[in-house]
């Protein structure tokens, strides 16, 4: 082993002499000139003991937050009001919009409808019969005045204008409509008769052929009880023929022996 030794400066208050031992032994040879065996040591204590694992420790502090909403844009509720209002008022404005197109759809095919019916006179019409034909030309002609107005000022009237023009037209052809009208329901008022005389002679039929069973049935049980009752009779007239005859001295014992009993009862 080699020891070396150091010393300090001048300037030093003491002086320090450092020791330090080498690990690596000194270089030597052996007889035959080979490299010698490297040399063991053994580990030291701080080497071998396990390295010892250490975590950090956070600390976590909790904090209640206040959240409070604030949407930008959002409207008042006087706002959000008035476009309620909007909302309803253009919803009755469109419903009148389509109110009044249907009407006027209405008038203008009530008049193509009436006008092919009244110059056809068809046999298959049910009007056809109830046309007077000196009420045809004034008919004709207010379709025609009505048609006019129709496609000229009358393009946007209001639903009330269009409704007014419509019963016009239905008033100069209302004798033919109400005798119309008055026919099916006297037809109507005639099936529904028919139907309740119909419904009154099923409910009879099923009356009837309920009775006539009832009827069959007593009848049916009366001649099994009277055949039962014959029978029974019949059996008891056999039993009796087929039974014996008693001997006459036996039924002479018998009576004399019942008439000194009764003697016997009689005395004191």
């Amino acid at each position: 082993a080699t020891t070396s030794a150091s010393s300090s400066s001048a300037a030093s208050s003491a002086a320090t002499t450092t020791t330090t031992t080498s690990a690596t032994p000194a270089a030597t040879t052996t007889t035959d000139g080979s490299a010698p065996a490297p040399m063991q040591t053994e580990p030291s204590a701080e080497a071998a003991a396990p390295a010892v694992e250490t975590r950090a420790v956070q600390k976590v502090k909790r904090y209640d937050l206040r959240v409070t909403k604030q949407i930008f844009g959002e409207l008042s509720a006087a706002e959000i009001e008035e476009m309620k209002g909007r909302l309803c008022a253009y919803a009755t404005e469109d419903k009148l919009v389509a109110d009044t197109a249907d009407k006027r759809n209405e008038c203008e095919s009530y008049i193509l409808e009436m006008r092919r019916r009244v110059n056809a006179r068809s046999a298959d019409d049910e009007l056809t019969k109830h046309i007077v034909d000196s009420e045809v030309p004034a008919f004709l002609a207010c379709l025609d005045a009505t048609e006019s107005w129709l496609y000229d000022d009358g393009y946007d009237a209001t639903k009330a204008r269009y409704s007014e023009k419509l019963e016009a037209m239905q008033a100069l052809a209302s004798t033919w409509t109400r005798a119309l009208k008055e026919e099916k329901d006297a037809i109507e008022r005639a099936r529904l008769e028919a139907e309740r005389i119909e419904r009154e002679r099923i409910a009879a039929e099923k009356a009837e052929k309920a009775l006539q069973e009832k009827k069959r049935r007593d009848e049916e049980a009366a001649a099994k009880k009277a055949a039962e009752d014959a029978a029974k009779a019949a059996a008891a007239a056999a039993a009796a023929a087929a039974a014996p005859e008693q001997p006459a001295a036996a039924v002479e014992g018998e009576s004399e022996g019942a008439a000194a009993k009764m003697e016997v009862d009689q005395q004191p």
